[in-house]
């Protein structure tokens, strides 16, 4: 039998990110990433940085990190 109670005793994924003591990196730019980062400050996670593939990646900066 199904189990109806099982997510509501789930951590809440903006926790696990929170609490998890590594750093958050966020991969692509554009609107994804910015929804991303307005969900993180929003639920107060603090994003290490931003990476994206080699051809989009030099020298460029996004929402103020330097992307890697």
């Amino acid at each position: 039998m199904f189990d109806y109670d099982y997510f509501s005793r789930l951590v809440p994924w903006y926790e696990r990110l929170k609490n998890c003591g590594e750093p958050i990196f966020i991969y692509g730019m554009g609107d994804g990433c910015e929804k991303v980062l307005s969900a993180f400050r929003q639920h107060g996670i603090k994003a290490s940085g931003i990476f994206a593939s080699d051809d989009f990646a030099r020298e460029q900066q996004f929402a103020g990190f330097e992307v890697r």
